[in-house]
Protein backbone atom coordinates (compact mmCIF):
# COMPACT_ATOMS: atom_id res chain seq x y z
CA UNK A 1 0.00 0.00 0.00
CA UNK A 2 3.11 2.26 0.79
CA UNK A 3 4.63 1.57 -2.63
CA UNK A 4 1.11 2.52 -4.26
CA UNK A 5 0.93 5.41 -2.34
CA UNK A 6 4.36 6.98 -3.27
CA UNK A 7 4.18 6.57 -6.52
CA UNK A 8 0.92 8.35 -6.49
CA UNK A 9 2.58 10.91 -4.66
CA UNK A 10 5.52 11.10 -7.29
CA UNK A 11 2.51 11.44 -10.82
CA UNK A 12 0.41 14.39 -10.15
CA UNK A 13 2.43 18.05 -10.87
CA UNK A 14 0.84 21.22 -9.14
CA UNK A 15 -0.46 20.35 -6.17
CA UNK A 16 -3.60 18.18 -7.75
CA UNK A 17 -5.63 15.71 -6.22
CA UNK A 18 -5.30 11.51 -6.00
CA UNK A 19 -8.38 10.09 -5.33
CA UNK A 20 -8.58 6.24 -3.60
CA UNK A 21 -11.23 3.73 -3.39
CA UNK A 22 -10.82 1.34 -0.55
CA UNK A 23 -13.01 -1.24 1.81
CA UNK A 24 -12.26 -2.29 4.99
CA UNK A 25 -10.12 -5.39 5.44
CA UNK A 26 -11.04 -8.52 7.16
CA UNK A 27 -8.13 -10.31 8.66
CA UNK A 28 -9.04 -13.84 10.06
CA UNK A 29 -12.43 -12.19 11.03
CA UNK A 30 -11.10 -9.04 12.44
CA UNK A 31 -11.98 -5.93 10.99
CA UNK A 32 -8.73 -3.69 9.42
CA UNK A 33 -9.72 -0.09 9.14
CA UNK A 34 -7.85 0.67 5.93
CA UNK A 35 -8.85 4.07 5.19
CA UNK A 36 -7.48 4.83 8.15
CA UNK A 37 -3.78 3.32 7.69
CA UNK A 38 -3.61 5.22 3.84
CA UNK A 39 -4.54 7.93 5.10
CA UNK A 40 -1.50 7.76 8.37
CA UNK A 41 0.58 6.59 5.39
CA UNK A 42 -0.30 9.25 2.61
CA UNK A 43 0.39 11.98 5.58
CA UNK A 44 3.84 10.36 5.92
CA UNK A 45 4.75 10.31 2.07
CA UNK A 46 3.51 14.82 1.48
CA UNK A 47 -0.14 13.68 1.01
CA UNK A 48 -2.57 16.03 2.91
CA UNK A 49 -6.09 13.87 3.24
CA UNK A 50 -8.64 16.44 2.19
CA UNK A 51 -11.75 14.73 2.59
CA UNK A 52 -12.78 11.72 3.50
CA UNK A 53 -16.24 10.08 2.05
CA UNK A 54 -17.72 6.70 2.56
CA UNK A 55 -20.78 5.04 0.30
CA UNK A 56 -22.87 1.98 0.58
CA UNK A 57 -22.27 -1.20 -1.27
CA UNK A 58 -25.75 -2.40 -1.99
CA UNK A 59 -25.49 -6.35 -1.61
CA UNK A 60 -28.15 -6.44 -4.74
CA UNK A 61 -26.08 -4.54 -7.23
CA UNK A 62 -22.88 -7.26 -6.72
CA UNK A 63 -22.17 -9.00 -10.28
CA UNK A 64 -19.94 -11.53 -9.16
CA UNK A 65 -21.06 -14.26 -6.76
CA UNK A 66 -19.71 -14.55 -3.33
CA UNK A 67 -18.75 -17.42 -1.14
CA UNK A 68 -19.07 -16.52 2.52
CA UNK A 69 -17.63 -19.64 3.79
CA UNK A 70 -14.49 -18.57 1.95
CA UNK A 71 -13.97 -15.09 2.48
CA UNK A 72 -15.76 -14.31 5.66
CA UNK A 73 -18.24 -11.23 6.15
CA UNK A 74 -19.02 -9.11 2.94
CA UNK A 75 -18.24 -5.84 2.50
CA UNK A 76 -20.90 -3.01 2.96
CA UNK A 77 -19.18 0.08 2.97
CA UNK A 78 -15.93 1.74 0.76
CA UNK A 79 -14.31 5.11 1.88
CA UNK A 80 -13.27 7.36 -0.69
CA UNK A 81 -10.01 9.58 0.43
CA UNK A 82 -9.29 12.66 -1.52
CA UNK A 83 -5.84 13.44 -0.74
CA UNK A 84 -4.08 17.02 -2.04
CA UNK A 85 -0.28 16.96 -2.92
CA UNK A 86 1.38 19.10 -0.44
Amino acid sequence: MEQVLRETHCVPKHKPQVVLVVCLSHIRSVQVPTYHLLAEMGNAIGLHLKRLHTSTIYVHRRMLPYLQDAFGKRMTTESILIFQKV
